[in-house]
């Protein structure tokens, strides 16, 4: 076996363990059939400690993997200031609805809906800045509780929701399954990972928060960015900040991370929860 043919094996393992990890983590059969089984699907929000760390790469790839489980998965950019999932994606947005639509209240989330692949559509974001939606507190409601009838179908559903914690992502923060923070081995990006925790925290936003470092040059690099977020959130907040994986620092994942970006990305390795959402509801 030469080594290309082995690393896209490896690297196909890995993804089947960090769907392997959402399923546990959200209390789901992790064996049989991919159906849903009549279980909830997951609402789960990407983030970024700052901007610039490949949010919308890990948003896509974690979405596709979910899809290609053959488990159904809505991929959404929710990212008000700079929405270009689509572009990344290669997906066709010329006369098509987009969030904007979907929070003036002129149509359903699943109206705006485009078709990528087997599993997954995508929902793409305003545009252009002048066609940025009003994200008002009654709008965002509304959608949530379209969101929640997405889940409940069975449905996962993902948010790429830009930088932080902001005024109007916080009601998505707080309903969601899980967060991912992104953050590069870049020293700024580390220390605004923890300011983002400590902010969520400290709006009393209890859900569990994993980390992706990414462009690390190799796993011990990760580690050691993982490390110093973990002790720091563990000594001043009290709580853990899990590892949920890691990519490295591959051009081509930000290039095309449609297609090269699975071919090339590293494992994400660990759960993508800190505790299952029932021990969440209990």
């Amino acid at each position: 076996m030469n080594s290309q043919n082995r690393l896209s094996q490896d690297q196909a393992v890995a993804l089947r363990q960090l769907v392997r990890a959402a399923r546990v983590a959200a209390g789901q059969p992790v064996d049989g059939p991919a159906a849903t089984g009549g279980r909830r699907g997951r609402l789960v929000v990407v983030a970024g400690a700052k901007g610039g760390v490949g949010v919308t790469t890990a948003s896509l790839l974690l979405a596709r993997a979910l899809a290609a489980r053959g488990e159904p998965t809505l991929l959404i950019d929710a990212n008000l200031r700079q929405a270009d999932l689509a572009h990344v994606a290669q997906a066709p947005i010329d006369g098509r609805r987009d969030l904007a639509d979907v929070l003036s209240g002129g149509c359903r989330t699943s109206d705006a809906r485009i078709h990528l692949e087997a599993g997954l559509s995508l929902v793409p974001g305003a545009w252009a800045p002048a066609a940025q939606p009003d994200a008002n507190a009654e709008a965002v409601r509304r959608w949530l509780e379209d969101l929640d009838g997405l889940t409940a179908a069975g449905e996962h559903v993902v948010l790429d929701v830009g930088v932080g914690v902001k005024p109007w992502t916080e009601p998505l923060w707080r309903r969601a399954t899980q967060a991912v923070l992104v953050s590069t081995p870049d020293k700024l990006a580390v220390l605004d990972a923890y300011a983002v925790t400590k902010l969520a925290r400290g709006e009393g936003i209890d859900t569990p928060i994993g980390l992706l470092v990414t462009r690390a040059g190799d796993l011990a690099t990760a580690q050691s960015v993982h490390r110093r977020v973990d002790e720091t959130c563990r000594r001043f907040l009290g709580g853990e900040m899990p590892l949920v994986g890691w990519s490295p620092d591959d051009p081509r994942l930000a290039a095309d991370a449609r297609g090269a970006s699975l071919r090339h990305a590293q494992a994400w390795t660990q759960q993508l929860a800190a505790r299952p959402a029932a021990a969440r509801a209990a």
